[in-house]
């Protein structure tokens, strides 16, 4: 299923981008993308262009529907064939446990001196013999009547019974696991416009475009930062913005080997915090403020759960992308960001060059961040979602990379890169772990 291509921009606002420092590259790559949007076409073929995303969302629906209920009618069968063999080692385990007084099932059922059938002074008996001995155990029911219920059990025995049901349980949570991600996609095929089937979200197609970003930014920086930068250049205020990334920021700049990293950090930073961090940024000021202030309040309402919460920003990320151009000032001024602090320390005289570059750069973090906003898929370039740290918390090696050690500590001094995860109901799995200096 091919992505939808991004939101070009609207006429209106191509005058006003003309001020912006590359208006003429971005306007005209993203014009250019979807100038065949706007031809006419003859009724006959609008009718069929209009009719195809339908018919073939119907048709995958439906071939996705009877896949998910031959699957369920599946994992039903064999979720009740597991849960009737758990049950039936649970039994067993009971048993074997309840009949020795060394491996009671529970302190409510362990064996009392006081039992009716058993004596106190028999039952100490009993105890110490069973505890003593480590080789085959013999036990014999006290009740009254012929000596038939006699039961000869090894520690080998035991241990065997308890890994056969830990296996078990683990297969039945990896079943439940399964038909959870097919639930999801089955939610997320509903939650679908029928009108607008190529607005369904590809993951693989967004982790691609997504590396494809990756390996700009680093080419980038690989060419164009590969040379110590003197001090004395800095500016007090990009000292700041330094500081955020790296408390041992100088070292970075100092050192050969670690220059691009840093410089591929910032950039980092300026699509994360203009782009990414909140939804619907590509649209303009207006619109982000809108839509992140509702969120929130969606979001933190106790009244509405997780799975609903994430369905309605979703559906709302999908219409204002089919309602809204790319705002050019909002989108020129990320670029504008990125080129001024590059320009000053970028090595090398073809500024034309860069500034292509960055434009390629901003041009598909708009697009993945308009996709970000239809989809449970969520840049992080911090320790946790919600967190604003960038940096001084523990190294995880489920979300991070390790590129380097500047320390003894396994404490994160700069994330490089931003992760990328999904989410999942009220937990995260992870697509693209982060790349970090620790």
């Amino acid at each position: 299923m091919k992505e939808q291509e991004g939101p070009h921009l609207s006429p209106d606002l191509s005058e006003r981008f003309q001020t912006n420092l590359f208006p003429k590259t971005l306007v005209q790559v993203i014009r250019e993308g979807t100038h065949d949007a706007h031809t006419n076409q003859p009724k006959t073929d609008l009718a069929t262009a209009q009719s195809a995303p339908a018919e073939k969302h119907k048709t995958l629906t439906h071939r996705i529907t009877k896949a998910m209920q031959t699957t369920s009618s599946t994992w039903r069968s064999e979720k009740s064939a597991l849960e009737a063999r758990i049950h039936a080692l649970e039994t067993e385990n009971t048993l074997l446990r309840s009949t020795h007084g060394m491996f009671p099932s529970s302190p409510d059922r362990r064996r009392s001196p006081h039992d009716e059938s058993l004596s106190p002074r028999r039952y100490r008996k009993k105890t110490e013999e069973l505890e003593t001995k480590r080789n085959p155990t013999r036990w014999t029911s006290p009740h009254k009547g012929p000596k038939t219920d006699t039961m000869t059990l090894t520690r080998g025995k035991l241990e065997q019974v308890e890994q056969r049901f830990t296996d078990v349980t683990d297969e039945l949570k990896q079943k439940k696991r399964l038909c959870g991600d097919l639930l999801l996609q089955l939610r997320e095929i509903k939650d679908a416009d029928p009108k607008a089937g190529s607005s369904i979200v590809d993951e693989t197609q967004v982790v691609q475009q997504w590396s494809r970003l990756r390996e700009m930014i680093r080419l980038l920086t690989l060419n164009r930062f590969n040379k110590p930068i003197a001090r004395k250049i800095i500016s007090n205020q990009e000292r700041n913005d330094f500081q955020t990334l790296s408390g041992h920021w100088r070292t970075y700049l100092s050192t050969e080997g670690l220059v691009g990293y840093f410089f591929r950090a910032l950039i980092w930073q300026h699509l994360y915090h203009g782009l990414f961090h909140k939804p619907g940024a590509v649209w303009g000021s207006r619109v982000k403020d809108g839509f992140h202030a509702l969120n929130d309040m969606i979001q933190n309402c106790e009244r509405i759960g997780t799975d609903e919460y994430i369905s309605w920003r979703v559906h709302t990320g999908r219409v204002l992308g089919n309602g809204f151009h790319f705002d050019a000032k909002a989108v020129g001024r990320v670029g504008e960001g990125i080129y001024d602090v590059l320009t000053r320390y970028a090595t090398g005289v073809d500024t034309e060059a860069l500034k292509k570059a960055v434009v390629a750069i901003v041009e598909l973090g708009a697009q993945l961040s308009a996709v970000f906003a239809r989809s449970r898929i969520v840049p992080l370039m911090s320790n946790e979602p919600g967190s604003l740290l960038t940096r001084g918390y523990p190294f995880n090696a489920k979300t991070m990379d390790l590129k380097g050690n500047a320390g003894k500590k396994q404490v994160v001094d700069m994330m490089i890169t931003p992760c990328l995860l999904k989410r999942i109901d009220d937990d995260y799995s992870v697509l693209i772990k982060a790349e970090v200096i620790c």
